[in-house]
């Protein structure tokens, strides 16, 4: 079964409805962007997951021992860092499962993330600058056929009424929403989010 992850959770009303909705992981951003989060913010709604739900802290340029100190804080048990880490990135990471965010927009930008540093990489879409949450998709089929020896989370412009054939078309180990299942930028809607995990999971 493909596993959830919504992102840019902000209120822990939001956690719940995503837990109550049959999320795997919730994504709480501390970067740049309408859905960011404060270290107290994030220790709340970190405070009110169950046991098997993963807390994922996203970054772009935050250096890495500030990370570190983030996810301590927080309580986090994975990271999900968009821009290009070392090995030695993710040694200092350690106890922290890392997901590599690689942005997708040509063969060669699903190549290169193949190779990609980390515990899985998330796939997303290449939209400008902007370095993720764009709402945007990319063209599936550019991963096709390649091996990227880690796990997959497939991310990107993902909806209820898209879902299912993004799942058959890349067979991600699981998929990353926030726009789609949003009332209004960072204000989740509890019958998107309910709607979008019934699809994936559903999916085979």
């Amino acid at each position: 079964m493909v596993r959830v992850k919504i992102c840019g959770i902000t209120r822990a009303d939001d956690a719940r409805a995503a837990v109550d909705a049959g999320a795997d992981a919730i994504g709480l951003v501390f970067a740049e962007s309408p859905r960011r989060v404060t270290v107290d913010v994030a220790r709340t709604i970190v405070a009110t997951l169950p046991p098997f739900v993963v807390p994922v802290g996203v970054f772009t340029s935050t250096p890495i021992g500030e990370i570190r100190e983030v996810a301590r804080a927080c309580r986090l048990r994975a990271v999900q860092v968009h821009r290009v880490l070392t090995p030695n990135d993710v040694t200092l990471l350690d106890l922290l499962y890392v997901l590599q965010a690689c942005r997708i927009g040509s063969r060669a930008d699903a190549e290169s993330a193949a190779r990609a540093i980390g515990d899985a990489v998330l796939l997303d879409a290449k939209a400008g600058d902007a370095e993720g949450g764009t709402g945007k998709t990319f063209d599936w089929s550019l991963v096709a056929g390649i091996t990227f020896g880690k796990p997959i989370i497939l991310a990107g412009g993902l909806t209820p009424t898209n879902v299912e054939s993004a799942i058959r078309a890349v067979r991600p180990m699981a998929v990353d929403v926030s726009t789609s299942v949003e009332a209004s930028p960072g204000r989740k809607s509890a019958p998107a989010m309910l709607d979008f995990v019934r699809r994936a999971k559903a999916t085979h």
